[in-house]
């Protein structure tokens, strides 16, 4: 049924359409990265680049945000500091599979 419904779509409801549920869900724009990577793995065009630095972008908005939050009050709990060490390490997975 959705194929039927996104098989109507010209492209520029399909960015506003992607572009909306985007914005709605965070979730959205990180899975859409993922498929976006896997698509243009092989052929690693500049649209590569552009996939992998927002993905680290999302990564590090994440860990910043913990990072800050540990700065202000002198540290946090152990749940934290595990997220935030695993965002710094996906970004660094990223960057060093890569060229950025």
């Amino acid at each position: 049924m959705i194929n039927k419904l996104i098989e109507k779509f010209d492209k520029n409801s399909c960015r506003k359409l992607i572009t909306y549920l985007v914005s709605v869900n965070k979730s959205v724009g990180e899975t859409l990265l993922d498929y976006c990577q896997k698509k243009d793995a092989a052929t690693k065009t500049n649209n590569h680049i552009l996939i992998i630095e927002s993905k680290v972008r999302q990564h590090w908005k994440k860990a910043s945000k913990i990072i800050e939050e540990f700065d202000m009050y002198g540290g946090g709990s152990e749940y934290d500091e595990e997220d935030a060490c695993s965002e710094l390490e996906a970004i660094v997975n990223l960057l060093e599979g890569n060229e950025v």
